[in-house]
């Protein structure tokens, strides 16, 4: 189990994360969720171990993060940030299989089954037929694929997410996510994914973490934290919900002077 533990977070005077507390278990995928600014993506760098709390720990099965070498984390939690990119001309096929560094040792290269690991991981992202082109050259679409690839050829127990989707079409939005609940299903991994979109992160999650600058608002099922009232107190925005095939799905109600949402 993966869980934040009291922490807070600032930078600078800004304090990010306010005594956040929060567990999630393999075998289901947990949703983040929140206006921007809400602490979302400063809690994945904390669960994630690039941030140190100023207070509270993270930890994996009840060990601190922090206790953890960065070779022995990246074999247990894997993780694509919202704005990763990479400059350097790596083809496709080169930047999925760095996926496989931490099972390799100092100078040792790729066997058969870092391969078949890194092909199967391409495969699933559909970007196989991207192998050898460069990444610097790829669409923000196809990088962000590119690089869930990469995190699925590590074979870990935890994989944070944070906005996978965001610059995804429709079709990729729900390829990802069918393919991430798959292997919390299969694999019993746990998902932590940041979410923007509130009908994807109803429909995809098993639980939800609302987050409200710095604090948590609610957590539990969808059809517990999406109501009309919390919605609306903690976005501003006034919405309709209904419930299709016991899947909650939310929509914004025009404003009474008809401009909209």
């Amino acid at each position: 189990m993966l869980a934040a533990e009291g922490v807070r977070f600032r930078y600078g005077a800004n304090e990010a994360l306010k005594g956040v507390s929060a567990a999630f278990r393999g075998g289901r995928v947990s949703g983040v969720i929140g206006p921007n600014g809400s602490g979302k993506s400063t809690l994945i760098r904390v669960l994630s171990g690039e941030l140190k709390p100023c207070s509270g720990r993270a930890t994996l099965g009840g060990e601190p993060i922090g206790a953890l070498s960065a070779k022995a984390l990246a074999r247990r939690v894997a993780v694509v940030h919202q704005k990763s990119s990479l400059e350097f001309d790596f083809t496709v096929a080169e930047t999925v299989m760095m996926g496989r560094f931490p099972y390799l040792r100092r100078l040792q290269t790729e066997g058969a089954e870092d391969r078949r690991i890194a092909r199967s991981a391409m495969e699933a992202m559909g970007v196989i037929g991207l192998a050898g082109r460069l990444a610097p050259e790829l669409s923000g679409g196809e990088w962000q694929r590119v690089a869930i690839a990469r995190a699925l050829c590590q074979r870990t127990g935890v994989l944070l997410l944070d906005e996978p989707v965001s610059s995804l079409d429709i079709a990729h939005q729900l390829d990802v996510l069918r393919i991430v609940r798959g292997l919390t299903r299969n694999e019993g991994i746990a998902a932590v994914c940041v979410l923007h979109d509130l009908n994807l992160a109803a429909g995809f999650c098993d639980e939800l973490v609302l987050m409200r600058g710095g604090e948590i608002a609610a957590s539990g099922r969808p059809e517990e934290v999406l109501t009309e009232a919390r919605i609306e107190e903690v976005y501003g925005v006034r919405v309709e919900r209904t419930t299709v095939g016991g899947r909650v799905s939310v929509r914004p109600i025009p404003s009474e002077r008809g401009e909209g949402p």
